[in-house]
């Protein structure tokens, strides 16, 4: 399934941040794969450059914008926090800036993958796992025309650049999430480009590890005590979102390496580990983690880059998450089960299920059939109620975002799709209530998933909107439909359902703010 969420290059922001007097950011939306921030720090014309975009077209607009904001602004220094494609594979559209990197991250640069390396990805076979995921990750870029230029200065250690009357302070933190990470300093303005030894809201890769060191980073980054800080991905934090992931590295460390001292495989540790922070995007990525802490310990560790990669895509599309209770095969069904999901329902979930083994979420309580039994005609009867089948949807998929429910997300969307909703209307969801996007209607139903779900209860001020939209059987259905879905979501998170491998890659886009 594609990932409706992706952001595209016209999707870009059309301005750089001001953080200070010498600073700007340059951030992208979600910070999901390849959706990488950038800094810059300027005194006068001149000006150095944090890191470039993972490709050419996303590194034009923001040069572009850049020229536009500061027209006489002479980028004369170029600084790569680290190796990675996504912060490096525009550097050749900075001509004339001199590129300074670690020396580290120069010799990953010489032996990193090229985008020829990654086109082989995307050209693996449909229905290949790892090409499925990578495709999917890679929708918004072109990687046509890329050709990086080798860096023209190496540094080890610290290296102080002057900006002006500024000073940037390039420290190489790492080996950590790559071998060289290095993060620039400005404590005229008490902000750090922290580049990917710093993500917010996503879940990090560590590529080259120790964890360990990752740990010291932070701290070190900690002690600087910076107003400001920018990540390699996901949205502009302070001091605290610093601890915040620094406590994330901790947490991994300490079930990994649980795991580890049980005898458990690595790819189990990976899907058996659960989330820090549900809210938190790309919940697979921990496989690439526990993979480094695995080998650091002479682990079962993976032979290399895609068999890695192959374990994140499973998790990602559900074949890997490992469940507390395990799905019942289908001929192992009693014949209470088994009946309970006959039904003449139509629509929604009955036709995906019509003539198809068992979902994973009835696989799995099947297994107290009687207690299912008694279930499943409620589950039928709001499928066949009164509501239209898009509000029906609207207030599913609110549901699921706001329990954090990837698995009721993704079997939702595509009913959503069935029954008319567009993916703009999808995007919408998650914005929630307040968007311009909804009608009266609509936007009283998010509001009634969002009161029930904080308060347990409905405003009298609420109550009153929605009388003036709904009957009393659709003002029941709507209240009985957010606490069945709550009821889904409790079973799906707490018992960890596996994603059904006919869903693909998951869809939700994380749990919404407000």
């Amino acid at each position: 399934m594609t990932n409706e969420y992706s952001t595209q290059p016209g999707d870009q922001p059309r301005t750089w941040r001001r953080l200070g007097a010498h600073t700007l950011a340059w951030v992208l939306p979600g910070g999901a794969w390849g959706m990488s921030n950038a800094g810059l720090v300027m005194d006068g014309a001149t000006a150095l450059l944090v890191d470039t975009q993972f490709d050419l077209p996303h590194t034009r607009t923001m040069l572009d914008a850049l020229t536009q904001q500061l027209p006489n602004t002479s980028i004369d220094v170029l600084v790569n926090t680290h190796a990675d494609g996504d912060h490096t594979w525009g550097n050749q559209l900075v001509s004339g800036a001199q590129i300074t990197v670690s020396e580290a991250t120069a010799k990953e640069m010489a032996v990193s993958p090229t985008p020829a390396d990654l086109y082989a990805l995307l050209d693996l076979p449909t229905g290949d796992p790892l090409g499925d995921y990578m495709t999917d990750l890679n929708q918004p870029f072109d990687f046509t025309g890329i050709a990086p230029p080798p860096p023209t200065r190496e540094f080890h250690g610290e290296l102080g650049i002057a900006v002006g009357d500024t000073n940037a302070q390039v420290m190489q933190l790492g080996p950590a999430h790559t071998s060289g990470d290095t993060v620039v300093w400005v404590p005229d303005d008490g902000v750090l480009f922290a580049g990917d030894l710093l993500f917010v809201g996503v879940h990090p890769v560590m590529w080259s590890g120790p964890i360990q060191g990752w740990i010291e980073a932070c701290k070190q980054m900690e002690a600087l005590h910076p107003s400001i800080v920018i990540p390699g991905h996901g949205p502009i934090t302070d001091a605290a979102g610093l601890a915040e992931f620094r406590r994330y590295l901790e947490y991994v460390q300490a079930e990994t390496n649980r795991r580890f001292d049980q005898g458990m495989p690595w790819r189990d540790a990976a899907a058996d580990i659960p989330p820090f922070n549900p809210a938190w995007t790309n919940p697979e990525r921990i496989a690439v983690t526990v993979a480094t802490i695995y080998r650091d310990r002479g682990g079962d560790a993976p032979g290399g880059f895609n068999e890695v990669m192959t374990t994140v895509a499973n998790l990602a599309n559900g074949t890997l998450r490992r469940p507390r209770v395990a799905p019942l095969p289908a001929q192992d069904m009693t014949e209470v089960a088994r009946h309970a999901l006959d039904t003449t329902s139509t629509g929604g979930l009955a036709d995906r299920q019509r003539n198809a083994p068992p979902l994973n979420i009835f696989a799995t309580l099947a297994r107290h059939p009687d207690l299912f039994a008694a279930w499943m005609p409620l589950v039928w009867q709001l499928n066949d109620g009164v509501l239209p089948a898009a509000d029906r949807e609207i207030v599913i998929l609110r549901t699921a975002l706001r329990c954090g429910a990837h698995y009721e997300w993704d079997q939702h969307a595509p009913v959503a799709h069935a029954v008319g909703l567009l993916s703009s209307d999808l995007a919408a969801i998650v914005r929630g209530p307040a968007d311009a996007h909804w009608a009266p209607r609509q936007r009283a139903l998010l509001r009634l998933v969002d009161e029930l779900h904080a308060t347990t209860t409905v405003s009298d001020h609420l109550w009153q909107d929605l009388t003036t939209h709904c009957d009393e059987r659709e003002l029941i259905e709507l209240i009985m439909l957010v606490g069945m879905y709550h009821q889904v979501a409790f079973a799906l998170n707490a018992l960890r359902v596996p994603t059904d491998a006919c869903v693909g890659v998951s869809t939700f886009p994380g749990i919404p703010a407000n």
